[in-house]
């Protein structure tokens, strides 16, 4: 649902279960804290939809399709919560300064040491590859920009999910709700949220040789 709560009647009507069932179901959310069910309604935080897309997820629900129900800030909840089941640390919406411009990374994941410089897109609407560039081409940008701020001896200091050391490579990557005509752009990946968990687990580290990335060299 769109909207933080509903009625009953329309989730029987929505899912064909009978109401004991579905009764049944909600009072074992409620006992997880997964909603608030009243006697007629349930409602529902942001928190708890992403919690409860997370359940879903563990149950072996399609990654998609539970990722369609999410808006983009939960996008963005559900993807680090893959990464971080692969072993990264991640920081949202990291904010940074090079040559006087200032750049955003939606989320900025390390394992060492690789840091993953990730533009995540929820758009539902079909992609088309011009569309598709544009976005490979400003997120190459902020991947140039952050390798230039970090170079040497950075100028400001890195967040604390980024170690100090000498050598680190930078991966940009596109991340979108569907899959999109186009798997990369001028070297850059694009990855559907449904095929996230493989590419961490199979294609990352394979493929990083055909990837574009920028390796910093620290004093």
């Amino acid at each position: 649902s769109n909207s933080d709560s509903i009625y009953l009647s329309e989730l029987i009507t929505e899912t064909g279960m009978n109401s004991s069932e579905i009764t049944y179901y909600l009072q074992d959310f409620q006992q997880l804290g997964l909603v608030h069910f009243t006697e007629n309604r349930i409602s529902i935080s942001p928190y708890q939809k992403v919690r409860l897309a997370l359940l879903a997820l563990r149950y072996g629900l399609d990654i998609e399709e539970v990722s369609q129900a999410l808006d983009w800030r939960e996008f963005e909840d559900i993807a680090v919560e893959v990464l971080t089941h692969y072993g990264f640390c991640n920081l949202k919406h990291y904010r940074f300064k090079s040559q006087d411009q200032r750049h955003e990374i939606d989320v900025l994941s390390f394992k060492n040491p690789l840091i993953l410089a990730i533009e995540c897109k929820h758009w539902k609407n079909s992609w088309q590859n011009a569309v598709m560039r544009r976005i490979v081409d400003k997120q190459i940008v902020r991947g140039t920009a952050l390798s230039q701020s970090w170079q040497g001896t950075p100028k400001h200091p890195r967040p604390s999910i980024i170690p100090t050391q000498k050598r680190l490579t930078i991966l940009p990557i596109i991340l979108t709700l569907h899959l999109t005509p186009l798997k990369s752009y001028n070297e850059v990946p694009i990855i559907p949220i449904f095929y996230l968990q493989n590419f961490l687990s199979t294609e990352l580290y394979t493929q990083l040789p055909n990837f574009r990335t920028y390796d910093i060299f620290t004093n």
